[in-house]
């Protein structure tokens, strides 16, 4: 978590200093900087509204064609389908309406939605069974060399086709070799 508010801009670093590239952290635009992330956490909020408020919120000019089918991609199309009032479907005050498996994956929806340059996930499936969470990996792994993707996770599954693990333990940051990442 410390480490995502330093990447996010939220924390400044007590020490040392932060670079993006070649670009010395403090000295960024952060407004500018935020507007290319995404961020999906394990405890997603939601606004007071209909789904498809939710949704462009975060990109107005979307479609609900386009929204069905990233929703079809996260495993929650067919709930929204199911429902009376579809995408006009009240949400309740930070989504109160819904459980914490559904909420995450309209987060993951509208995550992508918003056509990020970065895809910051903390824990983002964690309230998702086994199997939801493979098909929602199997989209995210698709979105691999477009965007860059930073995952935050205890679940080792997950990691098994990233490119780069770094285990963050006892205040030190350490990168593990692809043994390391499948054991």
């Amino acid at each position: 978590s410390t480490f995502l508010d330093l990447f996010m801009g939220l924390l400044k670093p007590n020490e040392g200093e932060i670079f993006i590239g070649e670009e010395n952290f403090s000295e960024i635009n952060l407004d500018n900087y935020r507007q290319n992330i995404a961020y999906v956490s394990q405890d997603t909020t939601l606004l007071d509204g209909s789904l498809l408020f939710n949704f462009k919120i975060v990109n107005e000019k979307v479609t609900e064609k386009e929204i069905y089918e990233i929703c079809k991609k996260v495993q929650i199309y067919d709930f929204i389908s199911n429902l009376p009032d579809k995408l006009n479907t009240k949400v309740g005050e930070n989504g109160t309406r819904l459980s914490g498996g559904q909420k995450q994956r309209i987060a993951l929806a509208r995550a992508f939605l918003s056509n990020p340059k970065i895809l910051v996930l903390d824990e983002a499936t964690s309230n998702l069974d086994h199997e939801t969470e493979a098909s929602i990996i199997s989209t995210i792994k698709s979105f691999k060399n477009k965007i860059t993707i930073l995952i935050v996770t205890h679940r080792f599954t997950i990691l098994n086709d990233v490119d780069n693990v770094y285990l963050i333990k006892d205040r030190e940051i350490n990168r593990l070799s692809k043994a390391d990442k499948m054991s």
